[in-house]
């Protein structure tokens, strides 16, 4: 599962629940600010609403080390010249999108240490306040029930971790 794919189930799910009266409208990484920077652009207001991870954060929240690890640029470079054996970076979609599926001879999934990570909505806090009592109400519940749901998804898609030739999967 894909963080942009789950942010336009969210999106559909607000949209329902509030009956068309709170509408995100999905871009992809990078078309309104570039990337690492949705933190400070919906702070400024430059936009009202961020969906993220915590890997986003580092750099711009001090305490973000605590919540995440820092981007794994050297992965792939490594793997490929042989000073690695095998590596695991984040979840089993992002590893398959970096490649590392291609490289190692064995894979394994899900990754012992993340079979999901956190993601969050970031929220202009003047836009927040904006919103009407119930508008805010429907939106908590409905991010409590997409995070929620998400858990259970993630888990039955990699209930048991395996190991597989990179060949197979």
């Amino acid at each position: 599962m894909l963080f942009h794919e789950t942010l336009e189930r969210l999106a559909d799910k607000v949209k329902k629940t509030t009956n068309g009266r709170l509408v995100f409208e999905v871009y992809p990484v990078g078309a309104l600010v570039p990337p690492f920077e949705g933190i400070k652009a919906v702070s400024d207001g430059a936009y009202q609403a961020q969906f993220s991870y915590s890997a986003m954060w580092v750099r711009k929240i001090p305490v973000a080390p605590l919540f995440t690890a820092w981007p794994g640029g050297e992965i792939m470079p490594n793997l490929q010249r042989g000073v690695l054996d095998g590596a695991e970076y984040s979840i089993p979609a992002f590893d398959k999108t970096l490649g590392i599926w291609e490289v190692c001879k064995y894979v394994m999934t899900p990754g012992i240490h993340q079979p999901a990570s956190q993601t969050g909505l970031l929220i202009n806090k003047k836009a927040y306040a904006a919103l009407p009592d119930d508008l805010k109400d429907a939106l908590k519940a409905t991010v409590a029930y997409s995070n929620a749901s998400s858990v259970p998804a993630i888990c039955a898609n990699l209930a048991k971790p395996t190991v597989h030739k990179a060949s197979l999967v």
